[in-house]
């Protein structure tokens, strides 16, 4: 009795590599996802499914390691089992997750400077950048997002530019509408990330 309760709770060199291969592992499956979802988001036209099949990826490794755990645990090597748990929460709650929505601005910055510096209309200058719509899941919500260029950093006057040439960016200056919330970020430069999330 005092052997397996010795057993249970003292890990061998072995076991100390296999936490940290494991974590490793399931780091570097969720590393990937998280990039392939990214550059899905930043370059969708080069979106060929890639991040769908890193998830999959992801999940074999959560599920090997899961039944892993389980094969410890049968064997009584609890302290084992308690530091793969503990490896798997900390990679969770800490993943290394680009900041896709960066990313995206970063790669069109210079596009969008040059066509904004090519505006006929006087200073200061307003101009939206239009990021189109997607479908956020399996709640059925959909999220409109663009970019907005405002010399005067006066995101509070907004609703007076409220006419706008284009229909499908009309609802960044106008209120949120029923069942829906807008977000606004500031990128720098005058440049603002907006997002409407509806569902």
């Amino acid at each position: 009795m005092h052997e397996r309760i010795k057993r249970a709770f003292t890990i061998t060199k072995r076991g100390f590599v296999e936490v940290i291969l494991a974590a490793g592992l399931l780091w570097t499956s969720l590393f990937a996802f998280e990039v392939a979802s990214a550059t899905a988001y930043a370059y969708p036209r080069y979106d060929y499914g890639q991040h769908e099949w890193a998830l999959v990826l992801f999940a074999v490794v959560t599920i090997g390691l899961i039944a892993f755990s389980i094969t410890r645990l049968i064997q009584l090597r609890v302290l084992d089992v308690v530091l793969m748990l503990g490896a798997f929460c900390l990679v969770l709650l800490n993943p290394a997750t680009p900041d896709r929505l960066r990313w995206k601005f970063n790669t069109f910055k210079a596009a969008y400077l040059e066509s904004t510096n090519a505006d006929p209309v006087a200073p200061p200058r307003f101009k939206i950048f239009d990021w189109g719509n997607r479908n956020t899941g399996l709640g059925g919500g959909v999220e409109f997002e663009a970019i907005v260029y405002d010399e005067q950093d006066n995101i509070k006057d907004w609703q007076e530019h409220a006419v706008v040439p284009l229909p499908e960016v009309r609802w960044v200056t106008a209120g949120e509408m029923a069942n829906c919330r807008k977000n606004i970020r500031s990128l720098g430069e005058h440049f603002y990330y907006v997002s409407e999330f509806c569902g």
